[in-house]
């Protein structure tokens, strides 16, 4: 038979292993069969209509809870530091709630330090605080604080603030989640729904992300370092479009962009509307718009800008510094900025300017409405509103209807092959100096009718 000795609202009750000790609210009670834990304090009569008012109870073992009320700990070894309906579930072993009101754990060796509606599912995760925000089974996951933030089953994977921001897809591959504790973590579904169609779920397994507002990474090996809205997608196609529009009956909206398949090893440090789909992408958006990556074999990288995009099943490798409408579809390609440039050859670059095409392998377009068609091309467009295009290649092409000018500083230009001015060609047996190019083309003025 176990003593029990009780003294001014103390009580300290014997057991076989170690006696339990309670104070505080008179109310307060630790499970008959079990031993070694503490309540220090706290606890007051409970209140049907504040759910916040309550005695603090403890069901397990070696547990503790300093103050508070309507706190409970049922898993041995668990720790609620004060706060109100705090709760540590049973087999969440070690788990430590240190205050604020209605977090919980239910996953061993896992914390939260405050905030209110927090709740850890994971094993040997961390939530510093904030508020609803979810460690869903996650294994070493870190919620710093924030609002309404969601790690889903998975393992690493970080999220330091702001607010709606998720790692992952969900225990049914969905974009959304919803109950929680008591009801505190309202259904949320993301205003672009790529999340909410892919092939099973994706983890997001060693992902980060910083801050920001709405932003989600559904796949491993990835990072979102803050913005709104910025996604790092996974698996399936889908297509999108703002998120002001509406869902169809199938889950789906209107036809605007289109995001696929795995994305490991993807970066988005911040910006608006930002999107990486597929493996191996790099993303560093700072204005609002649309970037959007799509390829298998990876390590692309857009710097800023809006609406740029890389994609294709060979886009390896390639970058966009920034710009807007800017796309890459090929391995090793460049552009540096402009809008609406376009590279689909492979090596080929464009540094900037309007509505220039690389399509040749190896080619160069710049300016405007410049086209490298052929491979080796190098095509440089004035400002003129019309296509220039390369005919052939290996060809050095430039259309300037200002003029030309080239000042070598004296040392003259060498040419190794005819001259052909208007489709007559003057052959030397010399080296070509600029000089007799010059005498030349006078000669030639003065012999045409």
């Amino acid at each position: 038979m176990r003593a029990q000795v009780t003294s001014g609202g103390l009580t300290v009750a014997g057991a076989v292993n170690s006696p339990n000790i309670t104070g505080g609210y008179t109310g307060n009670a630790i499970g008959g069969s079990n031993y070694g834990s503490v309540i220090a304090g706290g606890g007051r009569v409970a209140d049907p209509s504040n759910w916040a008012l309550g005695i603090n109870t403890i069901t397990g073992n070696y547990a503790a809870i300093s103050g508070g009320t309507a706190n409970n700990v049922v898993g041995n070894w668990g720790a609620v530091g004060g706060g109100a309906g705090n709760r540590i579930f049973q087999y969440a072993y070690y788990g430590v709630i240190g205050g604020g009101a209605t977090n919980s754990v239910s996953g061993q060796l896992s914390t939260i330090g405050g905030g209110n509606g927090n709740a850890i599912g994971g094993i040997e995760s961390v939530i510093g605080g904030g508020f609803a925000n979810w460690i869903d089974s996650s294994t070493d996951a870190v919620i710093a604080g924030g609002a309404y933030n969601y790690t889903a089953p998975g393992s690493g994977q970080a999220i330091l603030g702001g607010e709606l921001n998720t790692i992952g897809t969900g225990r049914d591959g969905h974009g959304f989640y919803s109950g929680g504790v008591q009801g505190s973590l309202p259904e949320h579904r993301w205003p672009y729904s790529f999340l909410d169609d892919m092939n099973g779920s994706a983890s997001g397994d060693f992902s980060t992300i910083a801050g920001g507002g709405y932003n989600a990474i559904g796949d491993a090996y990835s990072f979102i370092g803050s913005g709104y809205e910025n996604w790092v997608a996974g698996y399936h196609q889908r297509t999108v479009t703002a998120p002001w529009e509406l869902y169809d009956t199938e889950g789906c909206i209107t036809t605007t962009l289109t995001i696929a398949c795995p994305s490991t090893y993807n970066t988005v440090v911040g910006g608006k509307w930002n999107y990486i789909s597929n493996a191996y992408v790099s993303n560093l958006g700072v204005e609002e718009g649309v970037n959007l990556y799509c390829q298998t074999d990876g390590f692309a990288f857009i710097g800023g800008g809006t609406e740029n995009t890389i994609e294709g099943t060979i886009a390896q490798a390639s970058a966009i510094a920034g710009g807007h409408s800017n796309t890459i579809t090929s391995t090793y390609s460049f552009i540096g900025g402009g809008i609406t440039n376009t590279v689909t050859g492979l090596y080929s670059v464009i540094p900037g300017g309007q509505s220039n095409t690389a399509s040749g392998e190896s080619s160069f377009a710049a300016g405007t409405r410049a086209k490298a068609l052929h491979k080796g091309a190098f095509v440089w467009a004035d400002s003129q509103e019309a296509d220039y295009e390369s005919l052939a290649a290996d060809t050095f092409n430039v259309r300037a209807q200002g003029g030309v000018r080239m000042d070598t500083s004296g040392a003259g230009l060498t040419l190794d092959g005819p001259v052909i001015v208007d489709g007559m060609t003057f052959t030397y047996t010399a080296p070509i100096t600029l000089t007799g190019v010059l005498t030349n083309v006078r000669l030639l003025y003065y012999q045409v009718p």
